[in-house]
Formats: structure tokens, sequence, C-alpha cells
């Protein structure tokens, strides 16, 4: 597998368990680097290199947040008020996350990659 074309121009962080991320079939290169660390905080200390992150409702979206990285999140259309109030919710008021919230993210992923470009190209422009 290669990267979509219109990424292409970026530099790419792929976090992960290792299994999940060789999964992808995307090699590493000059412009996509894994991080797959078993340490979690050997893994968070590259979240701070990013200029923005694309992410899954997840630990590494939660750090990014936290260092004022514009982050698009990836997340299922759940009630959960505690996640909402704490993890989300405070980020979406200030700007620094958006989300893509799913019903079932295989019938939506042509929507969720709209998104995500879109949230790119606003970053980048």
């Amino acid at each position: 597998h290669t990267l979509p074309r219109e990424l292409a121009y970026y530099n790419i962080i792929l976090f992960g368990l290792p299994e999940d991320i060789t999964s992808l079939g995307i090699p590493q290169s000059e412009s996509v680097r894994y991080v797959c660390y078993l340490d979690v905080y050997k893994s968070f200390s590259y979240v701070e290199q990013c200029d923005y992150v694309v992410a899954a409702d997840s630990s590494v979206k939660t750090m990014s947040s936290m260092l004022r990285i514009p982050t698009f999140v990836w997340m299922a259309d759940n009630h959960d008020p505690f996640r909402d109030s704490v993890f989300i919710d405070p980020y979406v008021k200030d700007g620094v996350i958006k989300t893509f919230k799913y019903k079932d993210a295989f019938k939506e992923v042509e929507e969720g990659i709209k998104q995500t470009k879109e949230f790119l190209s606003e970053q980048t422009h």
C-alpha cells in the first residue's frame, strides 16, 4: 500500500500498537514514521512534534488537545457525558478539536475522509 496522493505533502507519524500499524501496509519512509512503543509515555513524547493531529477518540487525541495542537477526532456518536464534558467539549469550544461523529464508521468512511481532508486543508492554508 501507499499513502493517498493527498497525503504525500505531509510528514506523518502513525501512532498505535505495532501489529495495528504494520497491518496498514504503509511502509516507513522519510515522510512516514511509526511510533508504536509499548511504553505509552515514550509514544506521547512524539505528540508534541506534531503541527496537527488526526486521531481516534484516544489518548493521543487527549495529549494533543492538552498541548493545544489542532486535532481532528473520529469518534463514535454515542452518549458519554464524562468523555464529552472533560475530553471533548472544552477543546471544541476553544477551537482546538474538531470532531467527526459517526454511527457506523465503515458506512460513513467516505464522509470521514472528506471532513479529514477539509480539516487538513484548513490547517495548511
